[in-house]
């Protein structure tokens, strides 16, 4: 506690250098007049009793650096004022700063943007419990080059009826329906499914319910589940809504249940979703249309319901040989619904990170050339703190500390800049709405912005920082330290490299 109390009495030093120094300044001066009001007594001259006085003491400068040195954090205070001074040139130098912090903001903020959708849609997984047990079912055909063809009703029957690896099935089906009894009858999407489709998931109705099994059997007049959206839309958020009925395609459906905020699967465009009335009894093959997707048993891996989706769809074949007699090389595919999902859009994300990322790169090299321009111009002013006693680290350390203020302002402009291009990049994209509801610029985005802002500050000031700490002493003192010389000739290379 006591150490503590030590250190925040330091950092209280730091802070408060200007006020400290004066009230030391007060106290030497206090104690100086004393030693020479004694000298003076002492039958000693003004100037012998002020000489003495200031010899006793050990010298005035000495004493104030070795007090300043125990009351506050020597690092500390040469950080503090090198942010003071790099405020100075940074204001002297208001274009170049202008210049760099917009540079660095456009390319810090684009990676951030960007970041945060690949870190939404392919790090982040799907919003539904269980979701790295959600799987997907398609037949594949590698004569055909094709691995995400759809089922028949018999395939998935089959697949439903004789699987020990997935706890629950269900299958479904998108088309659109024509609303009416509103004021501006739309065509909407719709999805016929199964009611499993909802608990394969974990989702529940906002209000109401969805379906339940006797409703999924044929024949049972369909029930309609409406979105958030529409409800909110056309219906005015009726909290009522539940047990009345809406017009699609000119029939009256009963409405059961409001799906939550958000929930639009499988696509942006879905907004009432119907019981599918699967026959379990049905042998049709050839008819092939339904989507189906699968939550695994605890424990059992894709693999594992591959190897047996893969053996039922051989029974079945050998049990129906005429449907799959021109069919060759044939399979069942299990993939996770995120994968499945991201499949079109993961190598375009990549190859955009990657794309920006050497945007970010092209600003470094940007940068690094306006600051060794201007360190060019200062080369006069760091060999005179050469010429003073300054070390090559504590001129390294001050341009470092340049490049990282001003790539942190960059940085800082760069995430408002990010919020409002990641506007644009939702409004503009095909993705599902449950994947983009993980889209936001969170914790997690910032933390890597931070980081990627500290290592650019590095980046594009370790140049200029090493170059400018190479003083030729001599050379700009005297005034002949031009570009003919080795360190102008090494500016100029660099200048070319970047």
């Amino acid at each position: 506690m006591r150490q503590l109390r030590a250190w925040l009495l330091r950092l209280k030093g730091v802070l408060l250098k200007g006020a400290r120094d004066r009230d030391f300044a007060d106290e030497i001066e206090s104690h100086l007049q004393m030693h020479i009001d004694d000298n003076i007594r002492a039958g000693m001259s003004p100037q012998e009793a002020r000489r003495v006085a200031v010899m006793k003491l050990g010298g005035v400068d000495q004493t104030k650096e070795a007090y300043r040195d125990r009351v506050t954090i020597p690092f500390l205070e040469g950080v503090v004022q090198d942010l003071r001074f790099t405020l100075r040139q940074l204001r002297r130098n208001f274009v170049v700063t202008v210049a760099a912090v917009l540079t660095l903001a456009a390319a810090i903020g684009a990676n951030t943007a960007i970041f945060s959708v690949v870190n939404g849609v392919l790090l982040r997984s799907l919003p539904y419990p269980n979701a790295d047990r959600v799987v997907n079912i398609t037949t594949t055909s590698s004569r055909r080059g094709l691995d995400d063809l759809v089922l028949s009703d018999a395939e998935f029957n089959e697949f439903k009826a004789q699987t020990q690896t997935l706890q629950k099935m269900a299958a479904y089906a998108s088309g659109a329906v024509n609303l009416g009894n509103v004021a501006e009858p739309q065509r909407i999407g719709l999805t016929e499914a199964s009611v499993d489709l909802f608990s394969v998931l974990g989702v529940q109705a906002h209000l109401g319910r969805t379906f339940t099994p006797e409703e999924d059997m044929p024949g049972y007049e369909p029930r309609a589940l409406i979105s958030y959206r529409l409800w909110q839309s056309y219906y005015g958020s009726d909290p009522n809504i539940v047990g009345k009925t809406i017009q699609l395609n000119g029939r009256d459906r009963l409405v059961v249940g409001v799906m939550p905020q958000g929930f639009h699967f499988p696509g942006n465009d879905i907004d009432v979703w119907m019981q599918l009335n699967l026959d379990p009894s049905s042998r049709i093959l050839t008819n092939k249309y339904l989507n189906t997707v699968a939550l695994l048993k605890p424990g059992v891996s894709r693999e594992q319901a591959a190897q047996e989706i893969n053996t039922i769809y051989q029974r079945v074949r050998e049990l129906y040989p005429q449907y799959y007699q021109n069919d060759s090389g044939v399979g069942v595919a299990v993939v996770g619904l995120q994968e499945k999902n991201v499949k079109g859009i993961r190598r375009a994300l990549l190859l955009l990170l990657g794309a920006v990322g050497f945007v970010l790169l092209i600003a470094c090299a940007n940068v690094a050339n306006l600051l060794l321009a201007r360190a060019a111009v200062r080369r006069k002013e760091f060999a005179m703190r050469s010429a003073l006693g300054c070390g090559r680290w504590r001129i390294v350390r001050q341009l470092l500390t340049e490049s990282l203020l001003l790539s942190i302002i960059g940085g800082s402009l760069g995430v408002v800049l990010a919020f409002l291009m990641l506007r644009v990049l939702l409004v503009k994209s095909p993705l599902d709405p449950t994947q983009l509801q993980s889209v936001t610029i969170n914790p997690t985005v910032l933390g890597v912005t931070a980081l990627v802002t500290v290592i650019v500050g590095v980046l594009f000031g370790l140049a200029p920082a090493l170059h400018a700490s190479k003083v030729d002493l001599n050379g700009e003192i005297k005034g002949s330290g031009g570009h003919g010389s080795l360190g102008g000739r090494r500016h100029n290379r660099t200048r070319s490299v970047l």
